[in-house]
C-alpha cells in the first residue's frame, strides 16, 4: 500500500483521516504545517500529499509551491482537504499551482477514499501528468496568493467579530438575568412586608365599617379604602408571580370576570386619545387557569398595543369567542393546535404595527424594539411562556404601519365541581358570615396585625388569646391544652417560626386544627408544614369573609 503525508495544523482533523487511511491499508504520515511536511518529504518521500491550506508557518497554498519547484517532489500527487478556502476561486488557484484534486471538508468517507484511490491509480498509469502551471508567474502568483489571503483574513476577522458581539450579548443577558433574579428576590421580601401592612388597612377598615349604622355615608369611604386594597392585593400577586413565589394555583376561570376588571382598569388610564372595546360572547365557557397570570397576560398585550399606538389616535380591541378544533377544521395562523375546543382571545390595535422579522422575534426573551433603557424585553416572552404553560398557543399577525393582532387560545375545560359557588368564580354575594364560639389560639409577631385579627375574630363570636411570641405561646399552650379549640400562626416569625410552632404544637395534639399564615408562599415551607398536617395554609392579606370561611372550614373538618 501507499504511504500518504497527512498536514494539517488541527490534531483531531489528522487522528481522522490517520484512522481512515490506515483502515484502508496506507501507511500515514503527518506533519503540522508546511514546513515540517516539507523536511518529511526530503527525507523520505511519500506517494502522495493530502494538505490543509490555513495553517501556522507554512500555509497550504505555499507548500503547495514549494512542492512542486522541488525536482524530487514534484511529481507526487498534491491532493488539497480544506474547509476554509472552500471559493472556486480558491480551488482554481490551488489547480494552477499543481493540486490534482481539491475536496471541500467534511467529505463523506466513502467518496472521500474513491477519491484517493483515482488518484493514486492516475499516477501508477501515468494517466495524468502532475505538473504546475508554468504560466503562472511569480507576480501573478503573489496578486492572485495575496487576494485569497486577505478575502480568508477578512472572513475570518468578520466571524470573529460576530463571535465577540455573540459572546458579549450573551454576557449581557446573563447579567441581566441575574439581575432581574436580584430582582425578583427583594420584591419577594418586598411583597411579604407590604401584604403585612394591607392586612392591617383592610382589616382594621372592614373593624370599622362593622361599627357604622347602613346609613352613615362613612361606610361608603371605608368601601373605597378596602377596595383600593384589595387593588394592592392584586399587584402584589403580580410581584409574587415576577419573583416566582406565587402559588400559581389553577383553577376554573370565566374569562369576562378578567376581561370586565381589565376594562374598568385601562378606561380610566389609557389617554382619551385611545378608544378601548371589549367584545364577550355570552357564555365562553370555563378555562383552566391561573387567574392573576392571565389578568397579566391581557395587561401585558394591552400594554403592547398602548406603547404601538403612541401619541397617535388609536383603538385596541379585546374580542374573546369560542371555537373547535377537528381533523376538518383547523386554524391557518396557528396549525399545531391540537384537537378540541379553545377560547379564543384577539387582542388588536391599529398602531405602527410590525415588520416580518419583528414578528419572528417578538416572543424572543430580551427583545425589544423600543429605545435603549425603555423596556426589558421579558414582556412577551412572559406572555408566551404563560400562554404554553397554560397548554395554549399564541400567535401574533401585523403590518407595518396598520397595527397588529394577537390571538390566544386557551383549551376550554367542563366545570369539574358540580358545588362551585359563584364566589369560586370571582362573584362576591353578601351571604351571611359564618361564626363560632370556639377558643382560638392567636400567634403573630406584628402588633397591628395580631390586634386586627383579633378583634375580626372576636366580631364573628370567637374567643381569640392572642401571642406576639411564638415561644410565649407555645409555653401558654403546653400548660393549658384544652383552653385552645384551633391555632392560628404567622408563618416568618423570630424565634421560633409558624411550622416549627406548629409541629411542636402537634407534637402534644395531633388532632389540633392549624392555621399558617403569611405573607408570600415558598413551596417548600408549605409542603413542609402540610407534611405533619397542617389544615390550611393561606396567604395575606385575609379579608374578613374569608377569614370567616377559613376559620368555619377548619373547625368543621376537625
Amino acid at each position: 500500500m501507499s504511504t500518504i503525508l497527512v498536514v494539517d495544523d488541527n490534531e483531531q482533523n489528522i487522528y481522522l483521516l490517520q484512522a481512515l487511511l490506515g483502515g484502508h491499508g496506507h501507511e500515514v504520515v503527518s506533519a503540522m504545517n508546511g514546513m515540517e511536511a516539507m523536511k518529511i518529504a526530503d527525507s523520505d518521500p511519500p506517494d502522495l500529499i493530502i494538505s490543509d491550506i490555513l495553517m501556522p508557518i507554512m500555509d497550504g497554498f505555499t507548500l503547495c509551491r514549494e512542492w512542486f519547484a522541488n525536482n524530487v517532489l514534484r511529481s507526487i500527487p498534491f491532493i488539497f482537504y480544506t474547509a476554509t478556502y472552500t471559493d472556486q476561486k480558491d480551488a482554481d488557484l490551488a489547480l494552477h499551482l499543481g493540486a490534482v484534486r481539491f475536496i471541500i471538508k467534511p467529505e463523506e468517507p466513502v467518496r472521500f477514499m474513491e477519491i484517493i484511490k483515482e488518484v493514486l491509480e492516475d499516477v501508477a498509469n501515468s494517466t495524468t501528468p502532475v505538473t504546475s502551471d508554468p504560466t503562472m508567474q511569480e507576480k501573478v502568483y503573489l496578486k492572485v496568493y495575496n487576494e485569497r489571503l486577505i478575502q480568508k483574513l477578512e472572513k475570518k476577522t468578520l466571524a470573529l467579530e460576530e463571535e465577540i458581539a455573540e459572546r458579549k450579548l450573551t454576557e449581557k443577558q446573563l447579567r441581566h438575568a441575574q439581575k432581574m433574579e436580584a430582582i425578583g428576590t427583594l420584591s419577594g421580601g418586598i411583597a411579604h412586608d407590604f401584604n403585612n401592612i394591607l392586612t392591617a388597612i383592610i382589616g382594621f377598615s372592614e373593624i370599622a365599617k362593622a361599627q357604622l349604622s347602613p346609613a352613615d355615608k362613612i361606610r361608603r369611604d371605608l368601601d373605597m379604602v378596602i377596595k383600593a386594597g384589595k387593588r394592592a392585593v392584586s399587584l402584589v400577586e403580580q410581584i409574587l408571580t415576577f419573583s416566582r413565589q406565587g402559588d400559581e394555583v389553577f383553577q376554573t376561570l370565566d374569562i369576562q370576570l378578567i376581561v370586565i376588571e381589565i376594562h374598568a382598569l385601562l378606561q380610566v388610564s389609557l389617554p382619551k386619545t385611545i378608544e378601548f372595546k371589549t367584545s364577550t360572547t355570552q357564555d365562553c365557557g370555563l378555562i383552566l387557569a391561573n387567574p392573576t397570570q392571565i389578568h397579566q397576560v391581557l395587561m401585558n398585550l394591552c400594554t403592547n398595543s398602548r406603547q404601538a399606538i403612541g401619541e397617535a389616535a388609536g383603538t385596541i380591541n379585546i374580542l374573546t369567542s369560542t371555537l373547535h378544533v377537528s381533523e376538518t377544521k383547523s386554524l391557518p395562523d396557528c396549525p399545531q393546535l391540537a384537537l378540541g375546543k379553545y377560547l379564543h382571545i384577539e387582542v388588536t390595535d391599529n398602531g405602527s404595527g410590525m415588520d416580518e422579522e419583528t414578528q419572528r422575534k417578538i416572543f424572543d426573551p430580551f427583545f425589544t424594539t423600543k429605545e435603549k433603557g425603555i423596556g426589558t424585553g421579558l414582556g412577551l416572552a412572559v406572555v408566551h411562556g404563560i400562554i404554553k404553560q397554560h397548554k395554549g398557543e399564541i400567535t401574533v399577525s401585523s403590518i407595518s404601519g396598520q397595527g397588529s393582532t394577537f390571538n390566544v387560545y386557551l383549551p376550554l375545560v367542563e366545570s369539574s365541581n358540580e358545588n362551585e359557588t359563584t364566589e369560586d368564580r370571582g362573584i362576591i354575594n353578601d351571604f351571611p358570615l359564618p361564626v363560632g364560639s370556639e377558643k382560638i389560639l392567636l400567634v403573630d409577631d406584628e402588633n397591628d396585625i395580631t390586634e386586627m385579627t383579633q378583634r375580626l375574630l372576636g366580631n364573628l363570636g370567637y374567643i381569640v388569646t392572642s401571642f406576639t411570641s411564638s415561644l410565649a405561646a407555645l409555653e401558654a399552650y403546653t400548660n393549658n391544652p384544652d383552653d385552645y379549640d384551633l391555632l392560628m400562626a404567622n408563618m416568618y416569625m423570630p424565634e421560633m417560626n409558624g411550622v416549627v410552632l406548629a409541629r411542636e404544637i402537634f407534637a402534644l395534639d395531633s388532632n389540633l386544627p392549624v392555621i399558617l399564615c403569611t405573607g408570600f408562599s415558598e413551596s417548600m415551607e408549605e409542603l413542609q408544614a402540610k407534611s405533619f398536617g397542617c389544615t390550611i395554609f393561606i396567604r395575606k392579606p385575609i379579608i374578613k369573609k374569608t377569614l370567616a370561611k377559613i376559620i368555619r372550614k377548619a373547625l368543621d373538618c376537625n
